[in-house]
């Protein structure tokens, strides 16, 4: 899956790392009149120079009715030399 292949990528370069984040955020939604469901992600961030990272996510949106997106994201961050 995305995910497991996110996570491998991510060991993979920890060797080479000079610093990495993981972050588990979640929450519950309980609109009005309909059930109550859930969201969550979890993301892991490796830094591979002072100013740039690379972000790989797994989201989960819950399950209202209407809606069930659940993914992979990835990103590139980097940050402006001041």
């Amino acid at each position: 899956s995305g995910l497991a292949a996110a996570l491998g990528l991510a060991l993979l370069s920890s060797s080479l790392a000079v610093g990495q984040e993981v972050s588990l955020l979640g929450g519950i939604n309980r609109p009005l009149g309909e059930e109550a469901s859930y969201a969550w992600l979890f993301d892991y961030r490796e830094s591979l120079t002072k100013n740039l990272a690379l972000s790989f996510s797994w989201i989960n949106e819950g399950h209202v009715v209407g809606g069930h997106r659940d993914g992979f994201a990835d990103a590139a961050v980097g940050a402006a030399l001041a």
